[in-house]
């Protein structure tokens, strides 16, 4: 899993601030065209879940939770053994979720893609990462 807790002073500064993973691959400049991806989006306070499978389009659900100007709240993205993906919004479940499963075998990585709207005004501050994989963990 990974896991970040951040904060935001102006919610309406994100137009993508995704968290998750992604399957391990060449460089891609927009997040739309991942390969493979499971995050959690916050899209101007809105949190979706948004998944690509196979090169395809990115499917993309609103958990219904938001997040408002200056508040700190910790995303966890989980990916099981067999690819399975679960989601946690301040250590619960999304009120509204979305099934993901990366294909068996991917090899997949943590990931954080922001892309500011054109407000500028505010700023996001990443406050803790956490990483941890069958082989041991990484705490920043």
């Amino acid at each position: 899993y990974a896991k970040l807790r951040y904060s935001n002073e102006d919610v309406s500064i994100s137009d993508d601030c995704a968290f998750g993973f992604a399957k391990v691959d060449v460089h891609r400049a927009a997040i739309d065209d991942c390969d493979e991806m499971a995050v959690l989006n916050v899209i101007s306070g809105d949190i979706y879940i948004e998944t690509v499978l196979n090169n395809g389009s990115t499917s993309s659900t609103d958990t219904t939770d938001n997040w408002a100007d200056d508040e700190i709240h910790k995303l966890k993205v989980l990916v099981a053994k067999d690819g399975a993906v679960t989601y946690k919004i301040d250590g619960q479940a999304p009120s509204t979720t979305a099934s993901f499963s990366f294909d068996q075998g991917e090899v997949v990585t943590p990931m954080m893609y922001v892309l500011q709207a054109s407000d500028l005004a505010g700023s996001m501050i990443l406050r803790k990462l956490i990483v941890k994989s069958d082989k041991g963990s990484l705490e920043e």
